[in-house]
């Protein structure tokens, strides 16, 4: 039976894939089951229940990493008073986060391309809620600061892995609009994140003593690290990617995935009426199969080690040569230049609006002396920091409903430039409403370039790099987190046209660049 499986496992490269067809020799008539293609099993498995429950799991992961990216512009002006912070030490606090996320987005990615997605996505998820939780409890900065770096790096494991997880479990006619609707989630968490920072942090309620205080900013962050551990718990009880399994030798435990999501897409049909007998993995699965199942012998914890870096460093080499080089470049120079510009304006809008409510200028510099106690002022910035929020769902909702149509390509290059051109105007705001009407039309903008360069950045590279492309395309991204927040921290007290210039440029630059990536609308995942 292996022989004969390991037999018609080979039959693409004799051209004999296709319907099940009669061999005939003296005395028997056997049909040979029909060779099936990853995309074909996955269409004929339906699209219905299971891939929305699918999308609820990632989601609400999505919607986690989002929750503690971004509670940090929320709890800064607060940390700010509480630890007598300047705005360089805000910038290195905006920055750990990204630093961390950097170095974990790289190797949990890598990971996951090695021993499988589901695994790293449990783990990760849990590092970031413990660490997360761990930092509310810290009273001074340096010790605040490291819990925040090591968070970091457990939202950096979940965020590459889980767009390329869910991708591999839909039908390419859905790839688009689903992915489109992961980054929906993002946009709930960011709800998430500015609803609880406006009903929590202005109430000014929590524990004080002279040697611990646990105020109400740190039961927020606290609060924040609940969707972490509820998104790790319910990856536990979720299945591999079967594109994964099916790439690293594991045939049989794919089609019982497969089979598994066509009872939940069809109530109606039982085991026995899925077609699917045979799946077809790539040529270079079939090369790496007997290395595969090497691994599974006793080896010592070095040996093993040395051996995932090693495959680690080559799996990423792969990315800058053809012939994928060309288009690693171009993505990695757009999501740099995003990135940059989405995260040195967004982490900053709180305190943006703080500045404009003092002074009626977001380039004024606050007296060192000022506090934000006035509850009145703190509702104020907060409920500001939720309209925004709520601003970014037309902005993803339309690149739900048209990037299946316009393309990605479209869809994130006329994004890019629009949110450039509305950076640029920031300086000249003068007023709360101003900067509110700015900042909504900038979220609403750049989320559309979120959601398109989600998609196109998993539908360009094969499944065995497709991870550590994510990985890589997040080490750049948090670069830029880095750059963005640390060039805000040193130049918005001094001359705060650098930063926003910086962004507006980079913005139009990135939205050029997208001539130069291919067009992935329709494609069958490689």
């Amino acid at each position: 039976m292996a022989d004969e499986k390991d037999r018609l496992l080979d039959l693409d490269e004799e051209g004999e894939i296709g319907e099940p067809e009669i061999v005939d020799d003296e005395h028997t008539c056997i049909q040979r089951p029909k060779v099936y293609i990853y995309e074909e099993a996955i269409k004929t498995t339906g699209f219905g229940l299971f891939h929305y429950l699918l999308l609820c799991a990632c989601g609400w992961a999505d919607a986690s990493d989002a929750v503690e990216i971004l509670s940090v512009s929320f709890l800064m002006p607060h940390a700010k008073e509480d630890m007598n912070l300047h705005s360089f030490e805000l910038g290195l606090l905006g920055a750990s986060i990204f630093l961390g996320m950097m170095i974990g987005s790289y190797f949990w990615g890598s990971l996951a391309d090695i021993r499988g997605r589901k695994a790293v996505l449990v783990y990760s998820l849990l590092m970031n809620g413990i660490f997360g939780l761990l930092s509310s409890f810290m009273q001074s900065f340096w010790p605040f600061l490291l819990m925040r770096f090591l968070s970091g790096i457990g939202v950096g494991g979940s965020m590459p892995v889980i767009f390329s997880y869910f991708c591999e479990f839909l039908p390419k006619n859905r790839r688009g609009a689903m992915l489109t609707l992961i980054s929906m989630f993002w946009i709930l968490g960011n709800i998430i994140t500015a609803g609880l920072a406006w009903a929590i942090i202005p109430r000014h309620f929590g524990y004080f003593s002279d040697t611990f205080t646990y105020d109400s900013w740190r039961i927020f962050v606290a609060v924040c690290t609940i969707p972490s551990f509820t998104s790790s718990f319910t990856f536990v009880f979720l299945p591999e990617s079967p594109k994964f399994l099916l790439e690293n030798g594991e045939e049989t435990v794919a089609l019982s995935v497969l089979r598994k999501m066509y009872i939940l897409n069809n109530r109606s049909k039982q085991k026995a009426d899925f077609p699917v007998q045979l799946l077809q993995a790539s040529p270079e699965a079939r090369k790496l199969l007997q290395t595969r199942h090497s691994r599974k012998t006793l080896r010592s914890l070095l040996s093993q080690c040395k051996k995932n870096c090693r495959e680690i460093f080559t799996s990423t080499r792969k990315l800058f040569v053809p012939p994928h080089r060309k288009v690693s470049v171009c993505l990695l120079t757009i999501i740099f230049t995003l990135s940059f510009g989405y995260y040195g304006v967004w982490l900053w809008f709180p305190e943006i609006f703080k500045r404009v409510e003092v002074s009626g200028s977001a380039c004024s510099v606050l007296p060192a002396n000022l506090t934000s106690n006035s509850s009145d002022t703190d509702s104020s910035i907060y409920r500001d920091s939720f309209i925004t929020a709520v601003s970014n769902f037309p902005g993803n909702l339309f690149a739900t409903l048209t990037i299946d149509k316009l393309g990605r390509k479209a869809l994130l290059g006329g994004s890019l430039l629009v949110s450039g051109c509305s950076v640029f105007f920031i300086w000249f705001l003068s007023s709360r409403a101003e900067v509110l009407a700015m900042s909504c039309i900038f979220g609403g903008i750049s989320v559309i370039g979120w959601a398109a360069l989600n998609v196109i950045g998993v539908e360009c590279y094969p499944t065995n790099m497709r991870a550590t492309a994510v990985g890589m395309q997040s080490v750049v991204n948090r670069i830029a987190a880095i750059t963005g927040n640390l060039v805000f921290g040193v130049f918005i007290d001094l001359y705060c046209a650098v930063p926003i210039l910086a962004v507006a440029v980079l913005l139009a630059f990135g939205g050029i660049i997208t001539v130069f990536l291919p067009n992935t609308k329709g494609m069958d995942l490689k």
